[in-house]
C-alpha cells in the first residue's frame, strides 16, 4: 500500500482533481457503457480477454487462483474458470457471508456454482465447496466498475473486494478483468480503496511500475534520457514530463535527442507549442506550459500532434488533461535539497517494464 500510495500522488500530479473521475459519475458512465454493448462485439473482445489472461506468467506460477461468476455485463469468466481446472489449478470462487467475502473451492462450474447467490451472482454451493483461508490464495481476478492506469479501481460499492485485498497475502497479485472502455485515465480514489496490479483489457495488459533515479548534475539527467532511449524508448512512444521550472525537462529532452542522433541543439517550444527534430527516429517536442486544457475546438490539433510518428516528449504534460493518451510514460522530476534531481519513471504498460531495467543517471 506503502508504493500505491506514491502511484496515487504521482497520479496527482499528472492528473490533477480537475481531471479525475469521481465513483458516482463513474458508475453512472459505466452502468450506461455496459447496458449499451454491442453482444457481437463483447463475445470478440472477450475472447481476446481470455487470451490475454490465460496467457500471464502469474497464471503460470499460481496454484490457487481466486475467480468469479460474471453477471452478463461483465467480462466472461467461464473460459477461463474452465481452462485453469483443466490445467489443474485450484479454483476459488466468493460468496458473500454478511458484509465479508468467502472463498469456496469448486472442481466443476455446473455443479458447484448456486445460480441464485447473493445479488443473484453465481457462488460456490457450501454444501459441496469447503472454505478456503484467503491466505492460501496466490492470485486474485478481480471484477470492477472502472479502473485506471495507475491501478486505482472502484467497485459497486459493497466495499466486497477492497475488504478482501486488503487482507491478501503480499505476494499475491491482484489482476482486474475489464473492457478497454472501463479503464479511465484517473480515478478519485478514497483511502480504503485497495489497488489490483495488473488490468487486462482486449487490446492491452495495464501493469503499473516505477522506478526512482537521482541526477548529481545536469549531464547526469542527460546520461539518463540517454539510457531510456538506449533502453529501446522510441517509435510510438509518448513521454509525459512533469517537473516545476528549473528542473530539467528540455535538459531530458536534449538527452533523447542525443541518444537518437539529433541534428539540432533542443530549444523549448514554449510560444509555438511544437518543435521537430530529425534522427534515427523522429523526435517531436512539445511544451504545454501556457496551455490551460484544451479549449473546445482544438482538439483536433491536440489529437493531430499526440499521433505524429516516431518519439514525442510532452512538457507540463498535466495541462493536456484528458487528451494525453493513457499508454503514456510520466516522468516526475524534483530538485533535491543537495540540488540534485529526482526523477520517477512511471510506466503503465506491461510492455514498457522493460524501460525500468538497466537505465542509468
Amino acid at each position: 500500500m506503502i508504493l500505491y500510495s506514491l502511484q496515487s500522488a504521482l497520479k496527482q500530479l499528472a492528473f490533477p482533481n480537475d481531471w479525475q473521475f469521481d465513483k458516482r459519475t463513474l458508475r453512472r458512465e459505466m452502468r450506461r457503457r455496459r447496458a449499451s454493448h454491442d453482444p457481437r462485439a463483447a463475445r470478440w473482445k472477450n475472447r481476446r480477454i481470455t487470451e490475454r489472461t490465460l496467457s500471464l506468467d502469474a497464471l503460470e506460477q499460481s496454484d490457487c487462483i481466486a475467480l468469479y461468476a460474471s453477471t452478463p455485463e461483465e467480462v466472461f469468466t467461464d473460459d477461463i474458470s474452465n481452462r485453469l481446472l483443466q490445467i489443474g489449478k485450484t479454483l476459488v470462487f466468493p460468496c458473500v457471508v454478511g458484509k465479508e467475502l468467502q472463498f469456496r473451492r469448486i472442481v466443476n462450474l455446473e455443479t458447484d456454482l448456486i445460480k441464485t447467490g447473493s445479488f443473484g451472482i453465481r457462488e460456490p454451493d457450501p454444501a459441496n465447496c469447503p472454505l478456503v483461508p484467503i491466505d492460501a490464495v496466490d492470485l486474485f481476478l478481480t471484477p470492477g466498475v472502472a479502473f485506471d492506469p495507475f491501478g486505482g479501481r472502484i467497485g459497486y460499492g459493497g466495499g466486497y473486494y477492497d475488504r478482501i485485498l486488503s487482507k491478501k497475502r503480499s505476494g499475491a497479485p491482484a489482476i482486474a478483468l475489464a473492457f478497454e472502455f472501463q479503464v479511465v485515465h484517473a480515478i478519485q480514489n478514497d483511502d480504503h480503496d485497495c489497488p489490483v496490479d495488473r488490468i487486462v483489457t482486449e487490446e492491452a495488459v495495464y501493469s503499473p511500475h516505477l522506478s526512482t533515479h537521482v541526477c548529481p548534475q545536469a549531464e547526469d539527467t542527460e546520461s539518463f534520457a540517454a539510457s531510456l532511449a538506449q533502453n529501446r524508448l522510441g517509435d510510438g512512444c509518448i513521454v509525459a514530463l512533469h517537473a516545476d521550472l528549473g528542473v530539467g525537462k528540455t535538459v531530458f529532452t536534449q538527452g533523447l535527442a542525443k541518444a537518437l542522433n539529433g541534428d539540432r541543439e533542443i530549444i523549448s517550444p514554449t510560444f509555438i507549442y511544437s518543435r521537430e527534430y530529425n534522427g534515427e527516429i523522429p523526435l517531436t517536442h512539445i511544451d504545454a506550459y501556457r496551455l490551460d486544457g484544451v479549449a473546445a475546438g482544438d482538439e483536433p490539433f491536440w489529437d493531430e500532434l499526440m499521433d505524429r510518428p516516431g518519439l514525442i516528449v510532452i512538457e507540463w504534460a498535466e495541462h493536456l488533461g484528458l487528451h494525453l493518451p493513457k499508454n503514456a510514460i510520466h516522468c516526475f522530476g524534483r530538485i533535491c535539497e543537495d540540488s540534485s534531481r529526482e526523477w520517477i519513471l512511471f510506466t503503465s504498460m506491461q510492455n514498457h517494464k522493460y524501460l525500468h531495467e538497466g537505465t542509468l543517471c
